[in-house]
C-alpha cells in the first residue's frame, strides 16, 4: 500500500518506511505529525494512527534535521510544526502543542525559544484563547464604533478618543479606529473601496478635516501617524492594503518559469538588468528601491504566492541579492526578509552576491568606502560594530563596497547569479522569451 505517492511529488519531505501489521507503509516525513523514542525505535504519528519506522529514532532525527518545521519539543519527541494549529500554556514552564486533528504534544520550556522563533512571535501565550490579530486589536484599543468618525462632533470625538481626564485627544487612538472603521465599511460594501487606485495619502485626506476641527494639524505630522499605524495593522493581519485597493507602483515581477528564485536589487537603476535576467532565466525580480515598503511587500507576496505552488514555500525559495556591502545594505535585506515572513513566506534561503570575494583586488583597494566616522553617534557605531562582527568588513577593516562598482561589470554579475541559482533551477535557462507582465499596474 503506497499512500505517499502524491506527497512525494507535491510536498517538501523525505521518503520514510513504516511497519504495519500487513507489511510496510511507504509515506513521507511531511505526512508525519510527530515521532517519539521508544527503546531506540521511532514511533510515528500519521493522522490518528501510530506506526514504528523502519529507521531508528536516531536515524529519523538525522532525516528531519534539515527539513523546515521539525523541532525537538520534549525529551525523545520531535514534532512537525507544520501540523500544529495552536499552543496552550499549561504553566510557566510547559506548553501543549495541539495539531489540526486535535492531538496534543508536550513543549517543554527548554525548547520554547526555538519554537517561538519559528512562529515569528514574541510570545506563545496569546495563541490561545486569542488569535494574534485579536490580541493586537485589544493591544491597540481597536473597537467597533457605530457612528462614522468623520461625521462626529467635537464633543463626540472627545467622548470616544480622549484621555481618562477627558481634556486631550489621543490622536493615535482616533486614527487607528478610523482606519479600522473604513475597512469595516469596505468589507460590508459590495462596491469595493471608495479610494480604489489611491494611496495612503488618500486615507489621510479623509481624516484630515476631522483633525482640523480638533485644531490638531499644527506641530506633529499626522500623515506619518496614518502611514505608520496602517503598516502596523497590516503587519498584525488586522487588515490589508489590498482591501483598500491602493495603487502600488513597486518595481517587481513574478517569473514564469523559475518563480521560486527571487533576484533582488537594492537600487532602482539596476531594474533593467534584473529584467534582462528574467528574460534569460524566468526568475522573479524585485527592486526594493531603498527601504522596501510594507505595501509593496504585501502586493508582491500575494502575487508571488499565487504563482508559486505550496510545496516551494518553505525550503525551496531562494533570494539572490545585489545590495551594497555595508550595514545599510544588510539592513534593507533583513527588512525585506522580515516583510516576507509577515505575509507567509517564512523560510527563504538567502545568497549575497556583493561580497569581498566577488570584487577584484584593485576594486577593493581603490573603490572601497571607509565606514568609520568620527562624528557617528552611539547608534551608528553600534550598527557598524554589529555588521563588522557578522562580516569582518574587508580584511578586518571597516570598509564597505557600493554594489554599483560590481555592476560596472555586468557580465560578471550575470555569471555570479547563474552560478548561485544553478542548483535551484526547475527549468534551465535560456527559457522561452515572453513579454513581461506589466510592472506598473493597479491590483
Amino acid at each position: 500500500m503506497q499512500v505517499g505517492s502524491i506527497t512525494h511529488k507535491l510536498k517538501t519531505g523525505k521518503p520514510v518506511s513504516l511497519i504495519t501489521e500487513d507489511g510496510f507503509l511507504f509515506s513521507n516525513t511531511s505526512e508525519l505529525i510527530a515521532f517519539k523514542s521508544d527503546h531506540g525505535s521511532a514511533i510515528c504519528t500519521i493522522g490518528n494512527k501510530k506506526y514504528t519506522a523502519v529507521k531508528s529514532y536516531t536515524e529519523m532525527v538525522k532525516l528531519v534535521s534539515i527539513l523546515p518545521g521539525w523541532f525537538h519539543t520534549a525529551s525523545g519527541l520531535r514534532v512537525n510544526l507544520n501540523h500544529i494549529a495552536s499552543v496552550i500554556a499549561k504553566n510557566d514552564n510547559d506548553y501543549t502543542l495541539v495539531s489540526h486533528n486535535g492531538l496534543k504534544f508536550d513543549l517543554n520550556k527548554a525548547f520554547y525559544k526555538e519554537v517561538r522563533k519559528y512562529y515569528d512571535v514574541k510570545t506563545l501565550q496569546h495563541v490561545i484563547p486569542f488569535s494574534l490579530p485579536q490580541y493586537w486589536m485589544m493591544d491597540m484599543n481597536i473597537r467597533h464604533i457605530e457612528k462614522n468618525i468623520m461625521h462626529m462632533t467635537v464633543e463626540e470625538l472627545f467622548k470616544n478618543f480622549s484621555t481618562d481626564a477627558g481634556d486631550t485627544i489621543v490622536v493615535t487612538d482616533l486614527i487607528t479606529n478610523f482606519l479600522y472603521q473604513q475597512v469595516e465599511y469596505i468589507r460590508k460594501s459590495n462596491e469595493g473601496s471608495p479610494i480604489a487606485g489611491g494611496n495612503v495619502r488618500s486615507l489621510w485626506y479623509l481624516i484630515k478635516p476631522t483633525l482640523s476641527r480638533l485644531d490638531l494639524l499644527d506641530g506633529t505630522n499626522h500623515y506619518k501617524t496614518v502611514s505608520k499605524r496602517l503598516a502596523e495593522m497590516v503587519e498584525h493581519k488586522i487588515l490589508s492594503y489590498l482591501e483598500f485597493e491602493l495603487y502600488e507602483y513597486g518595481l517587481w515581477n513574478v517569473g514564469l518559469y523559475n518563480p521560486h528564485i527571487i533576484f533582488l536589487a537594492e537600487k532602482r537603476s539596476h531594474y533593467q538588468f534584473l529584467q534582462q535576467m528574467q528574460d534569460h532565466a524566468g526568475v522573479t525580480i524585485i527592486s526594493s528601491e531603498g527601504q522596501p515598503s510594507m505595501m509593496t511587500s504585501e502586493y508582491f507576496c500575494e502575487a508571488f504566492k499565487k504563482k508559486v505552488p505550496e510545496y516551494w514555500k518553505h525550503d525551496r525559495i531562494v533570494i539572490i541579492n545585489i545590495m551594497d556591502y555595508d550595514p545599510h545594505g544588510y539592513l534593507i535585506l533583513d527588512t525585506f526578509i522580515d516583510n516576507l515572513r509577515v505575509f507567509g513566506i517564512k523560510h527563504p534561503t538567502e545568497i549575497k552576491l556583493s561580497l569581498p570575494e566577488n570584487y577584484t583586488d584593485l576594486e577593493l583597494e581603490f573603490q572601497h568606502i571607509n565606514l568609520e566616522k568620527e562624528d557617528d553617534d552611539d547608534v551608528g557605531n553600534t550598527i557598524l560594530n554589529k555588521w563588522m562582527k557578522k562580516t569582518e568588513g574587508i580584511n578586518g577593516n571597516k570598509w564597505g563596497m557600493e554594489v554599483d562598482v560590481m555592476m560596472l561589470d555586468r557580465p560578471r554579475v550575470r555569471e555570479l547569479f547563474l552560478a548561485a541559482a544553478e542548483s535551484w533551477f526547475k527549468i534551465l535557462p535560456p527559457v522561452q522569451r515572453r513579454v513581461w507582465e506589466e510592472v506598473y499596474r493597479i491590483i
